[in-house]
């Protein structure tokens, strides 16, 4: 086996491979149309979920480290892949000169348009397409951004988004990812249960983008952050928030109602279903020129 590690079609072949094989891409039924209209139905709740002080003190955290690594300056023109409500976005727009935000989903698009309007932020456009489906070559978008975020963006997820995201690019980019399970290991118990199968790896860790941008010769500046992530709900949220996962994965029936119900009711206390669990994610900050 080739273990060069500045092979960059070697490490290409190792995350295709992880996607390939995991469970999340061989029971995946739905289109990608599909997932993003589940992202129209998610977009308010995750708003709420994602605008809280905790995860607001981490987003300063990471941009203080764009600041001290010569990243974020005045005056800069940023791309936010996947910018979903503007958690990034609007932050940033107050030091930058312009931001772009991509984001596939209307429904998170109109609440960031409602937040720009209601901060009256005059910075900030919006490209309402998948990331997958800009051609920043043809559309006069490469090298235009001195700063290109993807921040845990479902957007990129192969050598050829990444590819996109260094083109657009004139200075830097940030990318980050779960390290490990992530969010998965809040329905590693309850995948076993449905489908008779250990959820044992997650292939959007942030360790394969890290080793392959590394071996397209950058030197990412690689950090992990920790937190406890919690989640308390009425039985009837919890139902609806784990079906929105699993319908992703398998088509609605009774029986699959009743396993995640029962699931439920087993791990509530007072009608009340509670989860804690330590998250990790990794940060990367490279330049490409």
């Amino acid at each position: 086996m080739d273990l060069c590690p500045n092979n960059p079609e070697r490490w290409e072949r190792i995350w295709d491979y992880a996607q390939e094989r995991s469970p999340l891409k061989k029971r995946l039924i739905r289109s990608e149309q599909d997932r993003i209209t589940r992202w129209d139905r998610m977009a308010e709740d995750f708003a709420r979920r994602t605008d809280c002080s905790s995860a607001s003190q981490a987003r300063e955290t990471i941009m203080e480290m764009f600041k001290a690594e010569g990243a974020l300056r005045p005056g800069i023109r940023i791309l936010d892949v996947g910018g979903g409500p503007g958690n990034w976005a609007i932050p940033l727009s107050k030091t930058a000169g312009h931001v772009t935000v991509v984001e596939p989903s209307s429904k998170m698009v109109e609440i960031l348009d409602k937040r720009i309007q209601e901060e009256n932020i005059q910075n900030i456009s919006v490209i309402q397409r998948r990331w997958e489906d800009v051609d920043v070559e043809a559309e006069g978008l490469s090298s235009q951004y001195d700063l290109v975020i993807a921040a845990m963006t479902p957007g990129v997820h192969n050598r050829t988004t990444l590819d996109t995201l260094i083109k657009a690019s004139r200075k830097f980019c940030y990318m980050s990812s779960f390290s490990g399970l992530g969010r998965l290991t809040g329905v590693k118990e309850l995948w076993e249960i449905v489908f008779n199968e250990i959820l044992e790896e997650n292939p959007g860790d942030i360790i394969y983008p890290f080793n392959l941008i590394y071996a397209m010769g950058y030197h990412p500046k690689l950090t992990f952050s920790f937190r406890e992530k919690g989640q308390d709900m009425s039985e009837d949220e919890a139902q609806t928030y784990l079906l929105e996962f699993f319908l992703d994965y398998t088509d609605d029936s009774q029986e699959i109602r009743e396993k995640v119900d029962a699931y439920i009711k087993t791990r509530s206390v007072n009608n009340r279903f509670s989860t804690r669990r330590e998250i990790c994610q990794g940060h990367m900050l490279w330049k490409v020129a």
